[in-house]
């Protein structure tokens, strides 16, 4: 719907869509339920790496990776997060890359 100037319109536009006013109604719902979905995820994530659940290479690093690739001001908070969990435990990853290759030298 980005492309789509306002909220109305994009329903209007899924109803001729879809012809399905109940499945209209269904999205009109997710839709405006999204800022606690996002808080959430948010809380989630957090919640995943205070307790070293993300390891690199690994599927929740892969959906860490999809969410930040959001696109949209309204994902903004939420794909940041997401990026600086990455960062973080790839720089931890090379921390202990370097350590292991210094003991492997002495």
């Amino acid at each position: 719907f980005s492309a789509i100037d306002s909220f109305e319109d994009a329903l209007l536009s899924l109803k001729d869509k879809l012809k399905d006013v109940p499945q209209v109604v269904a999205y009109a719902h997710s839709h405006s339920k999204i800022r606690s979905k996002l808080e959430l995820l948010q809380r989630i994530m957090n919640h995943m790496n205070q307790n070293s659940m993300v390891k690199m290479g690994t599927r929740p690093a892969e959906l860490l990776q999809q969410i930040a690739d959001l696109k949209g001001s309204q994902f903004n908070e939420v794909a940041q997060l997401a990026k600086q969990i990455i960062i973080s435990k790839q720089e931890s990853l090379r921390a202990v890359s370097r350590k292991v290759r210094g003991m492997a030298k002495a």
